[in-house]
């Protein structure tokens, strides 16, 4: 429903005719109210999704877009109301019960009031064709749970955000919600400081984005092939028409050339052995460093059994990767983008299936224009040669406009089509859970480098107070040594002294014995 104004425009004209009895009445009164409900006019749409009788096979998907078009106004009471209706309902169809739980869970959790979203959540029944989304609500709403529970950081416990988000990346690889479920599993794994497990998650959600680019590209390539391939084909058929045998020749070169690129290309995209061996190793990779977290817990909580039983999972985890041969490792490098990254695929086609059908759809308008104007012309011909009495000119002239009017009757059928294409479903938050994914990458990365020269700083502060301790201590030690080598050099001179004074009373009574008592006295007689 590309064009709901021309289609509201033909539903008032109807209006003046129709009766409620005739057998089309509700079908074409369902597809106004969801013109009405897509132009944004929920008051009008409302009106009319109200009036079908319960018996009414649209009854219950009415009922439905009613608490949709009423949530969607930001009237949550009154749109809870209609989806508890529909829960309560006993000939509810499943497909309208399980969306209206879906819908209750996401009020709930937009009223904060996270448990009572997880309860609606866990009553949808597993095989919900899009029960992805209903664990990527499941794993946010466990996750702001915790986080408004405490302040507390440490005691917050994400293991079951953790575990959904991981259900949501391991069994619905292609879903768009993947990139979602991956960022919230990188920030729960940053806040608990595993930088590895983090960095891991918020690489793989920014290449997704990243990859965008080299998809277009290729989308592009492929689409320039094909055009050149019919080209060479027309030339083909032509030059075969013409008997132009060496234009022949040379066109069906081209067109073999052509063709076997394009089929490089569509073997390149179903071929997935690059992906899967990198997805292995990542696999592997991502295990062993679960493993040593875990470690870690065992080792602080001095559980022995479990660090034993962790050392022998790291030894088979190194192993095996030991043992993928390197002639595998270089398909790795190889590895096809729409299997690497589904998403970016799914946003990709649809900007480029929406581009193409803009551009057939500007081709074909011009192309009525042209035919339009060309009848224009030939009805004033037509007119001058009526003037003049030229009938035989008149009717060739009244051929061509009634072929011109054909073909300008199948544009038109043309042009309509193209309003029912179906190029898929956007994912508006592409970009923005890509742009998520780099900053995480970065943030990641500086909060490493901040702890890093926070620890750096702290070894740089204890050496100092290390060394300044130590300069104290030999201070001490040194004045210490001072007053020993001051006493020692005191001693000595004392020791000294006293030599000296002994050494001299030897020498005076050395002396006194020699010259008094053995020299002859002046006075003895003779």
């Amino acid at each position: 429903m590309n064009n709901p104004s021309v289609l509201l425009d033909y539903y008032s004209k109807y209006q003046n005719v129709a009766s409620n009895t005739n057998e089309e009445y509700y079908d074409i009164q369902f597809i106004a109210a969801l013109a009405l409900y897509q132009q944004s006019d929920f008051n009008r749409a409302i009106d009319l999704l109200l009036s079908f009788p319960q018996k009414s096979p649209y009854y219950y998907l009415a009922q439905y877009l009613v608490g949709t078009a009423y949530a969607s106004g930001q009237n949550l009471d009154m749109a809870a109301d209609v989806f508890t209706k529909l829960i309560q309902g006993k000939a509810v169809p499943v497909d309208i019960y399980s969306r209206s739980l879906y819908k209750l869970a996401i009020i709930n959790y937009q009223r904060e009031a996270y448990l009572s979203a997880i309860e609606y959540l866990n009553m949808i029944p597993q095989n919900y064709y899009r029960y992805d989304k209903v664990l990527n609500v499941l794993a946010w709403s466990f996750f702001m749970f915790e986080k408004t529970r405490t302040d507390i950081p440490e005691e917050r416990d994400y293991s079951q955000a953790k575990y959904f988000a991981r259900q949501l990346i391991d069994n619905y690889y292609a879903s768009e919600h993947r990139m979602e479920a991956e960022s919230l599993l990188g920030y729960i794994y940053q806040m608990e400081n595993n930088p590895n497990l983090a960095l891991g998650l918020y690489r793989d959600v920014y290449q997704s984005k990243a990859s965008r680019k080299k998809v277009d590209s290729f989308l592009e390539e492929r689409d320039q092939l094909q055009q050149l391939y019919g080209q060479a084909k027309k030339i083909e058929e032509e030059a075969l028409r013409k008997n132009n045998a060496e234009a022949y020749i040379q066109a069906t070169d081209v067109a073999k050339n052509l063709e076997e690129n394009l089929y490089k290309l569509d073997l390149s995209e179903a071929s997935p052995v690059g992906s899967e061996i990198s997805n292995e190793v990542y696999g592997v990779i991502n295990q062993l460093n679960r493993v040593l977290v875990l470690k870690e817990k065992a080792r602080a909580s001095g559980n022995k059994a479990a660090i034993a039983k962790a050392d022998s999972l790291i030894i088979r985890l190194s192993a095996a990767l030991d043992y993928v041969p390197e002639d595998y490792l270089r398909y790795a490098s190889s590895y096809n983008l729409f299997d690497a990254y589904p998403v970016a695929r799914k946003v990709a086609e649809y900007d480029f299936q929406k581009r193409k059908t803009q551009q057939l759809r500007q081709a074909i308008s011009q192309e009525l224009s042209l035919i339009d104007d060309r009848v224009t012309s030939l009805q004033q011909q037509v007119e001058r040669a009526k003037l003049k009495g030229d009938y035989i000119r008149v009717a060739t002239l009244e051929q061509k406009i009634s072929k011109l009017k054909e073909i300008r009757k199948k544009n038109d059928q043309l042009y309509a089509s193209t309003f029912e294409l179906n190029i898929g479903q956007p994912y508006p938050e592409f970009d923005q859970w890509g742009d998520f994914g780099a900053f995480g990458v970065i943030d990641v990365n500086f909060g490493q480098r901040s702890r890093l020269q926070h620890r750096m700083g702290d070894l740089s502060a204890l050496y100092n107070s290390v060394n300044k301790a130590v300069g104290k201590r030999r201070a001490g030690v040194e004045d210490k040594l001072k007053k020993i080598e001051a006493e020692i050099r005191f001693m000595t001179m004392k020791a000294r002294m006293a030599e000296r004074v002994r050494q001299r009373a030897e020498r005076e009574r050395s002396f006194r014995e020699s010259y008094f008592d053995k020299r002859t006295s002046e006075f003895e007689e003779k």
